[in-house]
């Protein structure tokens, strides 16, 4: 028995020294990956700012990045404050609490777009326009500022694409699959009719 005792409490701290190690990885990797998501919206807002003045072609380009950075934090903000939903005691409140941060996240998710669609617009327009070095000339725009702004949409254009490539055909395959499974349910429903009708005459 007390061989037993001693295999279980061996066992216990092991399965405890693993939790705390696994809890600690999935920390870091919590870390990592919200500082690796705040660096580029950070870079937006620091670029945008420092260059606030430094565009004539198109003056919004440098407002445009640093509303975009900004907004581009508030998935995380509001992922944080929906986490005291957890600590509302009431039900009631409890579910108006996460009614409104879903609300407030569509909103935001709408902002991005509209915001998104509007810097294309104000960057894509002045493409092959842009002088960098003359900075009295009506078309100079700080060359880090221009180009940083450009291939931030050109990425987020082609991660789009990339997202709709691999989505659009799992959701196809997805639907068939359903499709299937409901013609064979409704097959096998009929057929198990029939049979009933005929034990029935039977």
């Amino acid at each position: 028995m007390v061989i037993m005792k001693g295999s279980d409490e061996s066992n216990t701290k092991k399965s405890s020294c693993l939790n705390i190690l696994f809890a600690i990885f999935i920390i870091i990797l919590s870390a990592i990956s919200v500082a690796f998501s705040c660096a580029f919206p950070t870079a937006m807002i620091v670029i945008g700012a420092k260059n606030i003045n430094k565009c004539t072609i198109e003056p919004y380009i440098p407002i445009w990045l640093v509303v975009a950075g900004s907004v581009a934090f508030f998935p995380f903000i509001l992922s944080v404050i929906s986490l005291i939903s957890f600590l509302i005691p009431t039900k009631i409140l409890n579910c108006c609490f996460t009614i409104l941060i879903k609300l407030i996240f569509v909103i935001t998710g709408l902002f991005e777009l509209a915001w998104f669609i509007t810097g294309s617009v104000w960057v894509y327009s002045k493409h092959g326009k842009v002088e960098y070095n003359n900075t009295m000339s009506d078309l100079y725009c700080d060359k880090t500022l221009y180009l940083f702004s450009f291939w931030t949409l050109t990425i987020i254009y082609i991660l789009t694409g990339i997202s709709l490539v691999l989505i659009i055909p799992i959701t196809i395959t997805f639907c068939f699959i359903l499709f299937c499974g409901c013609v064979d349910l409704c097959l096998r429903k009929k057929k198990k009719n029939l049979d009933d009708i005929t034990l029935e005459r039977i």
